[in-house]
């Protein structure tokens, strides 16, 4: 049934978070293990796979180097983060198979022929500025810049024009104008363009590619250059604000690859919608090998940057053959504290 293989798929991710590893040395060697074996066994018969399969996909990795097969014993931080990739995957594959669902289940009849109109609403992202602000910032905050850029369209510069031809003064539109912003995050040369060509490059790192994309984009006004950035560091003059990133695992979290071990495992799993959801993802990275990994377009697919842009642009596909409608949300004070206005928190938003 499959509300059960769902309600299964949640509990696994819940269970995989309650798996436990400790170290161990021998010969020397840093090793790990699963110390949680109550966990372990409950895992085992939720996603339908033996648990000593289960242990060895996660404290062990499987490389191939020039025809030679060999093992390599992880450390038990390095096994936590392949746990907590799997089930970040499985969680991302649900959400994707009751999107999908949802979607075919509630689409009209005959509406493939176009004759069907959509009433849409967006909560358009938030910016975010954090003390330290990570991969996940940036993704949301280019999107919000994104959207700022379509909301500027619509709303100042059909009114610039009028008021020029008019004669009327107007303010400072570079103010508003952020698209000098977004040929530093999407340009031909420009942040995720960079970031991706790292990601794909041997032995690509962080600190590279913070020192390449302050290279080649060095005449961007937008981008932050500071003499006391450690050398994973830059900033963005955003439009809301200046932003300082660590650039500290952006490699690895736009890789968001895992492991083969870990592939395999789930894709052994006896709960169908698991089982399927990851034999997908599997065909769909051997296709990407096959096609010639090696191209560029090809090496950069399932990377997600990539993903998130074409999101992203399909997204503004709609919107722009859509008749846009905006509700501004005014925030009064910074305290949240109910009949307190910071009048110069709330002129700046407006």
């Amino acid at each position: 049934d499959a509300f059960f293989d769902v309600m299964r798929s949640l509990c696994i991710i819940l269970q995989l978070g309650n798996l436990t590893f400790e170290p161990e040395v021998v010969y020397g060697e840093e090793r790990s293990s699963i110390s949680s074996i109550e966990a372990l066994e409950k895992l085992s018969t939720l996603i339908g796979v033996p648990e000593s399969e289960i242990e060895t996909a996660m404290t062990k990795r499987f490389m191939i180097t020039r025809g030679e097969e060999f093992t390599i014993s992880l450390k038990d931080t390095e096994a936590r983060d392949g746990c907590d990739a799997l089930a970040k995957e499985i969680y991302a594959r649900v959400f994707d198979y009751l999107v999908r669902n949802i979607n075919e289940c509630t689409e009209p009849k005959g509406s493939a022929g176009g004759f069907y109109g959509t009433i849409s609403l967006l909560d358009i992202f938030g910016f975010e500025s954090f003390q330290v602000n990570r991969f996940e910032q940036l993704c949301i905050n280019y999107a919000n810049e994104r959207l700022q850029q379509k909301y500027v369209v619509d709303n100042f510069r059909a009114i610039k024009v009028e008021y020029e031809e008019e004669g009327i003064n107007v303010f400072d539109f570079s103010l508003i104008d952020n698209s000098d912003v977004m040929d530093l995050l999407e340009g031909k040369m420009g942040l995720m363009v960079q970031l991706n060509e790292e990601c794909v490059r041997p032995n690509g790192g962080d600190e590279s590619f913070v020192y390449k994309l302050k290279v080649v984009c060095s005449d961007s006004n937008r981008l932050i250059q500071d003499n006391l950035h450690r050398p994973y560091e830059f900033g963005i003059r955003h439009y809301a604000a200046p932003i300082k990133y660590d650039a500290r695992k952006f490699i690895e979290r736009n890789l968001d690859k895992i492991p083969n071990d870990l592939l395999k495992c789930a894709c052994h799993s006896a709960n169908p919608l698991i089982r399927q959801e990851f034999q997908r993802l599997s065909d769909s990275l051997k296709e990407g090998q096959s096609t010639g990994l090696k191209k560029r377009s090809a090496a950069t697919k399932h990377l997600v940057a990539t993903k998130f842009r074409s999101q992203l642009t399909s997204l503004m596909s709609i919107i722009e053959e859509s008749r846009t409608r905006y509700i501004r949300c005014v925030k009064p004070n910074k305290v949240m504290r109910p009949r307190t206005l910071d009048h110069a928190h709330t002129v700046s938003q407006l």
